[in-house]
């Protein structure tokens, strides 16, 4: 009879574990770390979008979640705008796998994907020693809990806020954009023969330029943040919500109207399928303390 030796193989998978389990402990104290409390809520949000580097830690967790990979297609944006002026198929090859990139939000996931992270966390999470709630759910937030936390502190009783930063305007006092969207400049609205208002896509992206992104994404963190400390409640990419095909918060192909507390983003078909302009931000509900 053969003999068969099974220590060394033992030894192996304890070996795999325990560095996975490790990999997961610095994961679960980024999470400690990076989701802020929603004051007079029971939920905290995360600071930025769910990156590049997060979503391929999910990735790489098991074969299953292989089914949720990026779709890195779907840089192609002839679907959406016929005239886009745009080169983006070079971030088909390096926009999920040059080092440039891992803190970008990941798109071109679908809504079912997103849910999934949310669902892999809650596992990871709540199975780990090292984390700050006795029990969580990591989910899509509700456009309520969305609005809330994009709010950020009212401190006089009767202020009202149109966007996540105090004012009415899309630039702090220095002139700086306070968010990367599609700021059509005046000097590019004209009226057509009917006396209709449209602007020239032909000097769209000059303008683009001018607040740091054109037709592309930016780094998480990249502009100032709410009062919360929520980094891009307002462009950079649109963010799911539970309600199916639901986005909010506009994103870098936005014009300005969607960067609006209150506004939903259009609804382009299959939304809840992805895109390159739409990521997600996990909110974590606090089920014990």
């Amino acid at each position: 009879m053969k003999k068969v030796t099974i220590i060394p193989l033992l030894v192996f998978l304890f070996s795999v574990l325990n560095t996975q389990a490790q990999s997961y402990d610095a994961f679960v104290k980024k999470v400690n770390e990076t989701y802020l409390s929603i004051p007079n809520t029971q939920f905290c949000a995360s600071m930025c979008e769910c990156t590049n580097e997060d979503y391929q830690v999910f990735l790489a967790a098991s074969p299953e979640n292989k089914q949720y990979i990026y779709d890195s297609a779907g840089w192609n944006f002839s679907p959406y705008f016929k005239d886009a002026q745009v080169y983006n198929e070079p971030l088909t090859r390096v926009y999920y796998q040059h080092q440039a990139y891992k803190t970008f939000p990941v798109v071109n996931v679908s809504q079912e994907s997103a849910t999934a992270y949310c669902a892999w966390l809650t596992q990871v999470y709540n199975s780990n020693p090292n984390r700050k709630y006795k029990k969580v759910e990591f989910r899509l937030p509700t456009e309520k809990d969305w609005i809330q936390a994009a709010t950020g502190n009212l401190p006089e009783p009767n202020e009202k806020k149109v966007f996540p930063w105090r004012g009415l305007t899309f630039k702090d006092k220095k002139g700086l954009y306070l968010a990367n969207f599609a700021s059509v400049g005046e000097y590019n609205i004209k009226r057509n023969a009917s006396g209709q208002l449209i602007y020239d896509t032909l000097g769209f992206g000059s303008d683009l330029g001018s607040d740091g992104a054109i037709y592309s994404t930016r780094c998480v963190g990249n502009y100032p943040p709410n009062d919360f400390g929520l980094y891009h409640m307002a462009g950079n990419v649109s963010e799911y919500t539970s309600v199916t095909g639901q986005t909010k918060g506009g994103s870098y192909i936005s014009p300005g109207h969607y960067l609006l507390l209150k506004s939903n983003d259009p609804e382009f078909p299959n939304m809840e399928k992805g895109g390159a302009f739409i990521g997600f931000r996990p909110f974590m509900y606090i089920q014990e303390k």
